[in-house]
């Protein structure tokens, strides 16, 4: 950000030249000059648009494309919005369904692409989600995967609950840990609950966590680098959910604490929630409900998106994009006790 904090700036909009069929999902930089995009993927199908997913690169002064691939994907795959990353040396990678892609940064050609392998649902029916990166030397790639019931042909984000209730439950997710130079799968495990919203990967005390909000409790995933194993803490389990709630985005990391919100899926009866979660003991926890308990009728909550922190203020900041409103809310550290420092209603 090069504009002034405190001062006003002037932004300035520009209309890209070219038009990305069945939309873009998401942006990504290399750099000031290079920028990456992905589309064909939509949460909800496009009428009309069959092409599948691909990415671009474009200049992010300009808006001028410089390259496009499409990414062959399984028949009858699954297709909703996928996950994407620059990495180390530039190189430029997706992941689509249950492959992993890499791409040259300079042509746009696919170097390398790897089916990984599930611990559970059929190829067609997953969606790697989440693309992180291990802390340690070796840098292994570690995502979950989304699912939809086996044999569904909806396409979409709708299909992890418009499948249900004539195709059966969703397999349960995947998490997978993947060699970040040949792609090949190094460890693969099943959760016991299938996890809709993308995963955070934490560094805390020597260990890497990767945290997940699943359908039912809070998910704490070890990875091992030594080992080359992955393990699904069977004591860190809390219960983030008020009855009513509907399961959380990606909790969201603040000092000691790991913070999950809910209602990223539709909760019709109870608001969002922030639940402080100690990485050190799941028994030690905090709730904050400063929409309350109880949603006027008629009133929907939703939020597709994870709360946003502020490490260096111990802060972190809650929204609803129906109820609507934000609220900046403080944590503290020693006790994991929340408190609003402000809020806005509109």
């Amino acid at each position: 950000f090069t504009g002034t904090v405190t001062g006003r700036n002037q932004v300035a909009q520009f209309l890209s030249p070219y038009v990305y069929p069945g939309g873009i999902q998401i942006v990504v930089f290399g750099g000031p000059n290079q920028a990456f995009l992905i589309g064909g993927a939509p949460a909800t199908p496009v009428a009309g648009y069959t092409d599948g997913p691909y990415i671009a690169r474009f200049n992010p002064s300009t808006g001028k494309q410089v390259w496009k691939t499409f990414l062959p994907v399984l028949s009858g795959q699954w297709i909703l919005p996928p996950s994407m990353a620059v990495v180390k040396g530039g190189w430029v990678m997706a992941a689509v369904g249950p492959t992993i892609y890499k791409l040259h940064p300079q042509t746009g050609a696919i170097v390398r692409s790897q089916e990984q392998t599930l611990s559970a649902g059929r190829p067609v029916d997953v969606n790697l989600d989440g693309y992180a990166v291990s802390p340690d030397a070796g840098g292994a790639i570690l995502m979950k995967t989304q699912t939809r019931s086996t044999g569904c042909p909806i396409q979409g984000s709708n299909a992890m609950s418009f499948c249900i209730p004539n195709f059966g439950p969703q397999p349960n997710s995947t998490v997978i840990a993947a060699d970040p130079v040949t792609l090949k799968t190094i460890a693969s495990i099943q959760l016991d609950q299938s996890v809709t919203a993308r995963p955070t990967l934490v560094s805390h005390n020597g260990m890497t966590y990767m945290y997940l909000a699943g359908a039912t409790q809070g998910i704490r995933v070890i990875w091992n680098p030594k080992t080359k194993t992955l393990t699904q803490d069977p004591t860190w389990t809390p219960t983030y959910l008020l009855p009513g709630q509907g399961a959380g985005d990606a909790p969201v990391p603040l000092g000691n604490w790991v913070i999950f919100n809910t209602n990223a899926i539709t909760s019709t009866t109870v608001p969002i929630c922030a639940v402080a979660v100690s990485q050190s003991n799941a028994n030690v926890w905090r709730r904050a409900c400063p929409w309350g308990r109880t949603l006027p009728p008629g009133v929907v909550s939703e939020q597709p998106a994870s709360f946003s922190t502020d490490p260096e203020n111990g802060m972190f900041f809650m929204q609803d994009w129906l109820v609507g409103g934000v609220f900046a809310m403080h944590l503290n550290q020693k006790t994991g006790a929340m408190k609003v420092v402000w809020s806005r209603p509109d």
